[in-house]
């Protein structure tokens, strides 16, 4: 290497502006990114949509008009208010789709927004430690994390809550750290776009925002105490009562939880529910749908580990830990709080569900903020508490270890080689060999599943014509119906094709052919691969002799 090359190496991090440790910790953290783009773009459409995400692509298509499963409404507004979630992510995802309209693009949003919401972890830890080493482990286990990896490759508004989450606590940290009208008004930003995406970010919000307001009081400067209450003012005029109004009311009055009764129900008692609530989130956190014993074992090793850490760091930092634990309590607490108590929760709603409630998709706006807090967490105790070298670096090899374990299961969670949660695609191109089109076909939906899903297939075919649509009609079922009543209410003609999911096939079946009907199976799936069954069958009915 000439003498010209070497000076310019030497040059190049002083150049850029950084020092050499920070060029290499930037270095690391892009190598982590392009690794995580390369394993989420792999799987990326190895498995079809799932009705949910044909619903999220239909509700963002179109700003009105009516849609497939769209239940008959006019515009983005009042299908908006029929779900559960805010409205940002349906906004955000019609920009997206006028850009390109794909299957591969409607994913891509996910992935990016994953990804970027690793580059907030990342900048999180590192203000918080100081280290670029373990920023970068906590940007590659948040992008490993089974629950990040699962709604990763979901078309949905989780992997948005999280990137805004994500940056959210960033600025969270950074108030703490260096209280500024800039950091605070970040924190604030980021936070209403977190909980503009989905509403469990709320449980979030408010632990952090409790902490900050408890450290500017603390801080006895009315510039500052003056920045909160504007900032807080604006936040609640401009986000919180407009999203109250014409969105949280009337979405709470069409999802029932509103009618049920909000006496507090525990599956065991109010402490052991506690305990275990944070159990079970965790599991679903951190192993999701992974059937390993050896996973779950070390998954229960890494959170205890962590909680005590977290525990040793309040002791010995005192107020540098203490807002991001009061945080963590403020919001499980509330978390736990709104589950009990029948308003906030993943099952269907009923006056005793209650406990039953914890965990699954509806906590993944804990993941930000529990990844950080481990992380630093873990970075403090082996750093801080082993006043031996070795010790302490036998500590900081061991979380490395424990790290390292978890990154690779939830790589492994995403599973490129086949990443299956449904069928649509294959469903839809068996009904096209079939020439299905030329007959009328059944959509079975009943109160869970919409089959309507399949129209996005139908209408993404090659061959697909609009004509198509007028022979294809939705079977609803209301209520407590009966198979009989429901084929003989809604099925007609002499010969038909009939789309449903595979749980409905032998009393489909069984019941066609009792009403004289000769059936076969155009599609069946018998794959037991799929991370979330949804698999669909195609049947044919010709009408026979009875």
């Amino acid at each position: 290497m000439t003498n010209s090359s070497n000076d310019l190496c030497k040059s190049l991090p002083r150049r850029l502006g950084v020092s050499g440790p920070a060029l290499f910790k930037y270095a690391a953290l892009l190598l982590i990114l392009i690794a995580g783009f390369i394993a989420y773009v792999v799987p990326a459409t190895h498995s079809s949509l799932w009705f949910d995400e044909v619903i999220e692509y239909y509700y963002s298509k179109y700003m009105t008009g009516y849609v497939p499963g769209g239940y008959g409404t006019s515009d983005m507004y009042e299908r908006i208010c029929f779900t559960f979630q805010p409205p940002l992510y349906n906004i955000l995802m019609y920009l997206w789709l006028k850009i390109y309209d794909s299957e591969f693009w409607f994913r891509l949003a996910g992935i990016l927004t994953i990804l970027i919401g690793s580059v907030a972890i990342f900048a999180a830890v590192d203000e918080k430690t100081e280290s670029g080493l373990w920023a970068n482990i906590a940007a590659a286990l948040y992008l490993f994390t089974p629950a990040v990896t699962f709604y990763g490759l979901e078309c949905g508004e989780y992997n948005l809550m999280m990137c805004f989450m994500s940056w959210a606590i960033c600025f969270f940290i950074k108030s703490v750290n260096k209280p500024s009208f800039k950091n605070m008004a970040l924190f604030f930003v980021f936070s209403s776009l977190a909980v503009l995406s989905q509403y469990g970010a709320a449980f979030c919000v408010m632990g952090m925002y409790l902490s900050l307001l408890i450290k500017v009081l603390r801080s006895k400067k009315r510039k500052l105490i003056l920045t909160a209450i504007i900032l807080t003012a604006a936040t609640a005029v401009l986000v919180v009562l407009p999203l109250l109004i014409f969105f949280v009311i009337p979405q709470m009055n069409s999802m029932g939880n509103i009618t049920v009764s909000h006496i507090p129900s525990f599956v065991f008692n109010p402490i052991v529910d506690y305990v275990d609530g944070i159990a079970v989130c965790a599991e679903f956190i951190f192993y999701n749908s992974m059937d390993n014993m050896l996973l779950k074992a070390l998954v229960t090793v890494f959170v205890t580990v962590a909680t005590i850490s977290m525990v040793i760091a309040v002791v010995q930092e005192k107020r540098k830990a203490f807002y991001l634990a009061f945080s963590l309590f403020i919001m499980y607490s509330m978390y736990y709080a709104a589950v009990i108590t029948n308003f906030y929760g993943y099952y269907w709603w009923s006056d005793t569900t209650g406990g039953l409630n914890f965990g699954k998709r509806y906590c993944v706006f804990m993941v930000p903020i529990l990844i950080v807090a481990a992380v630093t967490a873990l970075h403090t105790v082996s750093k801080k508490t082993f006043e031996k070298k070795a010790v302490s670096m036998t500590a900081s090899v061991l979380s490395m270890i424990c790290f390292a374990c978890l990154i690779v299961a939830g790589f492994t969670n995403l599973d490129i080689i086949r990443w299956e949660k449904s069928n649509l695609r294959e469903a839809a191109d068996a009904w096209y060999d079939a020439k299905a089109y030329e007959s009328t076909t059944y959509l079975f939906r009943d109160p869970i599943y919409y089959e309507e899903a399949i129209c996005y297939y139908i209408e993404k075919h090659d061959g697909f014509k609009e004509d198509m649509m007028d022979r294809v009609m939705t079977c609803a079922v209301t209520g407590d119906i009966a198979y009989e009543d429901y084929y003989t209410n809604y099925i007609k003609g002499d010969e038909f094709y009939f789309v449903a999911r595979e749980y409905c096939l032998e009393t489909s079946v069984a019941t066609l052919k009792s009403k004289g009907y000769d059936v076969s199976v155009v599609f069946k799936d018998d794959s037991e691969d799929f991370h979330v069954a949804q698999n669909y069958i195609v049947l044919h009915a010709v009408k026979g002799r009875v």
